[in-house]
């Protein structure tokens, strides 16, 4: 009897198993390859070498007592060298990926609160990794990763999470508002001190410019009319001092009259333009002295002056070539 071969292709990626009567004889790797029916032998497969993902969702309880839904992504692949032990020794290989990814979620996560969870996201994914790849790696599977792709857990404890939080930095808001109204309050006050400060300054200093200016401008008034009085005696100097000095005084009053005439912003003045009133003025000053020193003359002495006659009614002041009597004081 001839046994005629049949052919068969193996897909790249793939492999197929080739039995002979039931048992396993050799693995058909991709492209052409035959198989003889007539000597009792068989093809069984594909099985894909490809790395394959899976999806394991998984729920459990935190240790405070909330339910979390918890999804992990296994990555894998069946190594060519151990084709055999996946095929003939694991019959339902994702099944017992998912019994092992279960049994680390539901041993870890009650450990921890739910805050906690998302912070051992990483050494979870680590535990569940280590697992597969001791328990699988013996049926020629290789376990690439198994991250922890999602934490989910429940509407309404995810609502209050979120009410929490929003509490906790309203609050925050409120501080560092408060802080910041606080800290605004102090240096505009330090800045109006400052300014109230500065402007109390400022004035004392120009009162004392003013008191410099003023007490200079006097003493300047005073060495003029000094230096006036002594040049007209230099001059004539049979003309009495007192007139020298109601000469000064009507001339500075003429240029007072002239200064207010001419000012932009002055207002109207109704003054007395008698010339005669600068002597009167001068009288009475001379007068008030002349009294009080006789006052003080009288005061020493205690004694009353002698009468030689009959006593006018005001001395005698001569200025301009006129004669005047000055009032009398009592």
């Amino acid at each position: 009897i001839i046994d005629m071969g049949c052919p068969f292709s193996v897909q790249t990626g793939q492999v197929k198993l080739v039995e002979r009567y039931g048992k396993f004889s050799r693995i058909a790797s991709a492209g052409l390859n035959w198989t003889f029916p007539c000597s009792g032998e068989g093809v069984v497969g594909p099985i894909s070498l490809k790395l394959e993902e899976m999806r394991v969702g998984c729920k459990s309880k935190t240790k405070d007592d909330v339910f979390i839904f918890i999804e992990v992504s296994v990555q894998f692949q069946i190594l060519p060298e151990q084709v055999y032990d996946a095929f003939y020794r694991l019959s339902q290989p994702r099944q017992q990926i998912q019994a092992y990814v279960y049994d680390v979620v539901r041993s870890e996560v009650p450990k921890v609160t739910l805050d906690a969870i998302f912070e051992i996201k990483e050494d979870l994914q680590k535990k569940i990794t280590d697992q597969l790849r001791g328990n699988m790696s013996q049926f020629g599977y290789q376990i690439i990763a198994a991250p922890v792709t999602n934490i989910d857990p429940d509407d309404r404890v995810k609502q209050a999470m979120n009410e929490k939080q929003t509490a906790v930095r309203r609050a925050a808001a409120e501080e560092t508002k408060a802080r910041s109204e606080k800290v605004d309050k102090i240096l505009r006050a330090e800045a109006e001190a400052e300014k109230i400060r500065i402007e109390a300054k400022a004035r004392s200093d120009a009162k004392f410019l003013q008191g410099q200016g003023l007490s200079r401008q006097r003493q300047a008034i005073i060495e003029g009319l000094e230096g006036s009085v002594r040049l007209f005696k230099e001059g004539m100097p049979d003309v009495e001092t007192t007139a020298v000095m109601d000469l000064i005084l009507l001339t500075q009053y003429f240029d007072t009259l002239k200064d207010i005439g001419m000012a932009n912003n002055s207002s109207t003045m109704f003054v007395p333009v008698n010339p005669s009133s600068v002597q009167d003025i001068a009288g009475q000053m001379r007068l008030s002295i002349l009294e009080g020193n006789r006052a003080c003359a009288m005061k020493k002495s205690k004694v009353a002056p002698a009468s030689s006659g009959p006593v006018p009614d005001g001395p005698v002041i001569s200025g301009l070539g006129q004669r005047q009597t000055a009032p009398k004081y009592e």
